[in-house]
């Protein structure tokens, strides 16, 4: 099982919209043997699909729109993944989660600084995936959330499945907490299951806590 750990800097936060204080927040993040073998052609994958997108404002690689009118239609939303990776560059599924648990994280304000939180990602699943190991009926993560403080002790502990329940927005200049996705990108991408994983993770250890999740918005 592959771990990584990244400290995001409070600078990262500073751009986010409704954010909380930022502070560096330690993030750990396990992937399973599954997806950790395949975690070099997921971030392919997903790295292209977010260049893609964030040039033509629709889902695809592979393929040229025929118009541009989306560019236009959504000029004044901030969505999800440019709120957490600012530089596509920089994106991959790894950066993905840490930066999402993070900011997710800063939204709590009950949140003892001194814990770690440990992301464990058992399960990914989407019904429309681009890779045949991880396409399946349904789109839904698994996995568990847990809390460790400096000793290493296990705070607190959760396990985590879920699916999308969407939830859709009227406005094509979305701007708030929640993170933004087009409908189309619920069935193809990694981040939308991924924010309501970590929104009903954070939750469960966090009771009453209001952790952002994923909005769509409807073409």
């Amino acid at each position: 099982m592959r771990l990584s750990k990244l400290f995001i800097l409070t600078t990262l936060l500073l751009g986010f919209g409704a954010a909380q204080p930022a502070v560096a927040a330690d993030v750990e993040v396990n992937f399973s043997p599954l997806i950790q073998k395949n975690l070099a052609r997921l971030n392919i994958m997903e790295k292209k699909r977010e260049a893609f997108f964030r040039k033509y404002r629709e889902e695809g690689a592979n393929r040229i729109p025929n118009s541009i009118v989306n560019v236009t239609r959504f000029s004044g939303t901030e969505f999800g993944t440019e709120r957490l990776i600012p530089q596509v560059e920089d994106f991959s599924v790894s950066a993905l989660v840490e930066a999402m648990a993070t900011y997710s994280l800063a939204q709590v304000k009950t949140h003892n600084k001194a814990h770690r939180l440990v992301v464990e990602i058992d399960k990914f699943y989407a019904s429309n995936y681009s890779l045949a190991k991880f396409k399946s009926f349904n789109t839904r993560m698994s996995g568990r959330i847990s809390l460790v403080d400096a000793s290493g002790k296990t705070v607190a502990s959760e396990k985590v499945s879920t699916a999308i329940v969407p939830q859709f927005t009227g406005t094509r200049s979305y701007t708030g907490s929640e993170y933004a996705f087009l409908g189309q990108s619920k069935d193809v991408r990694m981040a939308p299951v991924l924010a309501t994983f970590l929104r009903k993770g954070i939750k469960k250890l966090y009771p009453g806590a209001d952790v952002p999740g994923p909005i769509f918005l409807r073409e």
